[in-house]
C-alpha cells in the first residue's frame, strides 16, 4: 500500500507541475474567438496621442472580438481586385496584380463583378496564436507546435521529477544511519521514481514504434486549417482526378496566361498546383512546414518552395537558410544566416516561379508537391 501511495504522490507532483502550463493553455485559447472570425491577435500599443489611431498593423483594422488583456484583435481589410468582369476577393491592395485594381468593397457589392462572379481568397494567417510561453520552449507559433511543446514539456518534467526523487531517496538512504526501516523507505522512493521514468519512456517507445508521427507531431493538423501547407518532397504523384483546389486560376501571377511564358503547354497544371499550394498569394508562408521547436516556416510563396532544401532561382539557400534540411520526417531545424534573404526571395513571385520550373522540370513532374498527392494528381 505504501509503495502505491508513493507512486500516486509522484504522479500527482507531475500533474501539479503541468497545471500552470494548462492555465496558460486555457488563456491562450481566448484567441480562438478572434481567429474564428478571421482575425489575428496583436499586442495593443494603446493610444498615447489620444487621436484614435489604429492599433493594428498596416492593412488591418481593429475588431470587436476579444484577445485578452493588452491584446487587440486585428482583421484584414476587405476589398476586391477588379479586372473587367473578373473579380477576386482581396484584403489589401497588394493582393491585386496588374491590370486589376483594388476596390475597398466586397466583390458582390460591385456591379462590374456581378456578371463574372468572384473568387474567394483564403486567410493565410489562420491557425493558432498562443498567448503565453511554455517553459523552455518559448512561444510556439501555431496549434501543432503548441501541442508538441506541451508533450515535450511533459517528458522533461517526468525526467526532472524522477531525477529529483532519486536524489531525495539517495539522501534519505545516506541519513538512515543503518536504520532498516528508513533505508527501506529510501529504497522505495528511488524504486518508484525509476519505475515512473521507465513507464513514461516505455509509453513513448510504444507510440514511436506504432507510428513516429504520434510523438513527432509533424504539423499535419495545420495542413487542414489553411493554405500554404503544401510541401515539396521526394515522392511521386498519385492517381486520381484533380479536385476543385487545383482549378486553374484566371487572374494574378498564377493565372494560366502568366504561367505560359514559364511552363509553356504545362501552364494549366502549374496554375492548378499554385492554386492548391498558395491560393495564388505571393508571400504566403507555410502553415505546416516549420522548424521545431522554434516554429519558423521554411516553405514560402506561390509554389511553397522549401528554402532549407532548395535554392530560390539565383539565390543560394541550401545550408544557408535553415539547417539541417526540413523533411516530412525530420522537423528539427534552425534558421541560418541567410534565412531572411531566402525567405524574401521565395516570397518574390518571379523567383518562386523560376524555381518551380526547375524543380518540376518545366512542369512535367509535379510529384514533389504535397498538393499534387492530395488534390491534383497530375
Amino acid at each position: 500500500m505504501k509503495n502505491k501511495q508513493k507512486i500516486v504522490t509522484f504522479y500527482l507532483f507531475f500533474i501539479l507541475a503541468g497545471v500552470s502550463l494548462l492555465g496558460n493553455f486555457a488563456e491562450a485559447q481566448t484567441t480562438t474567438s478572434c481567429e474564428s472570425a478571421g482575425g489575428t491577435c496583436e499586442i495593443d500599443p494603446g493610444d498615447p496621442t489620444g487621436t484614435g489611431q489604429n492599433p493594428c498593423p498596416e492593412g488591418k483594422e481593429k475588431s470587436s472580438e476579444s484577445c485578452g488583456d493588452n491584446w487587440v484583435c486585428c482583421k484584414n481589410t476587405t476589398g476586391c481586385c477588379v479586372n473587367g468582369s473578373n473579380c477576386t476577393n482581396a484584403k489589401v491592395a497588394s493582393d491585386c496584380q496588374s491590370p486589376a485594381t483594388f476596390e475597398s468593397k466586397k466583390c458582390s457589392e460591385i456591379d462590374a463583378c456581378k456578371s463574372g462572379g468572384s473568387t474567394p481568397i483564403s486567410d493565410a494567417t489562420g491557425g493558432y496564436v498562443p498567448m503565453e510561453e511554455i517553459p523552455g520552449f518559448g512561444r510556439p507559433g501555431d496549434w501543432p507546435s503548441y501541442i508538441l511543446s506541451v508533450y515535450q514539456f511533459g517528458i522533461w518534467t517526468i525526467g526532472i521529477s524522477a531525477m529529483l526523487m532519486v536524489m531525495i531517496g539517495g539522501y534519505m538512504y545516506l541519513i538512515s544511519a543503518g536504520n532498516a526501516a528508513s533505508a527501506g523507505k529510501a529504497k522505495g522512493v528511488i524504486t518508484d521514481a525509476i519505475t515512473g521514468l521507465i513507464l513514461a519512456l516505455t509509453a513513448w517507445l510504444i507510440l514511436h514504434t506504432i507510428n513516429p508521427n504520434l510523438v513527432n507531431l509533424p504539423g499535419n493538423l495545420s495542413a487542414s486549417l489553411s493554405l500554404g501547407t503544401g510541401s515539396i518532397s521526394d515522392g511521386s504523384g498519385s492517381s486520381g482526378n484533380p479536385d476543385s483546389h487545383c482549378s486553374p486560376m484566371t487572374t494574378g501571377l498564377c493565372s494560366v496566361e502568366n504561367l505560359k511564358k514559364y511552363f509553356g503547354a504545362n501552364a494549366e497544371k502549374a496554375s492548378g498546383i499554385c492554386h492548391a499550394e498558395s491560393g495564388g498569394i505571393e508571400n504566403i508562408p507555410s502553415g505546416a512546414d516549420k522548424c521545431q521547436p522554434g516554429g519558423q516556416p521554411v516553405s514560402f510563396g506561390l509554389f511553397q518552395i522549401n528554402i532549407s532544401a532548395n535554392d530560390v532561382a539565383d539565390v543560394k539557400c541550401v545550408d544557408k537558410a535553415a539547417s539541417p534540411v526540413y523533411t516530412s520526417k525530420n522537423h528539427n531545424c534552425k534558421p541560418q544566416s541567410d534565412y531572411e534573404k531566402c525567405k524574401k526571395a521565395a516570397q518574390t513571385g518571379e523567383k518562386n516561379i523560376q524555381e518551380a520550373v526547375i524543380l518540376s522540370e518545366n512542369g512535367n513532374k509535379w510529384g514533389k508537391w504535397g498538393a499534387n498527392k492530395t488534390h491534383c494528381h497530375f
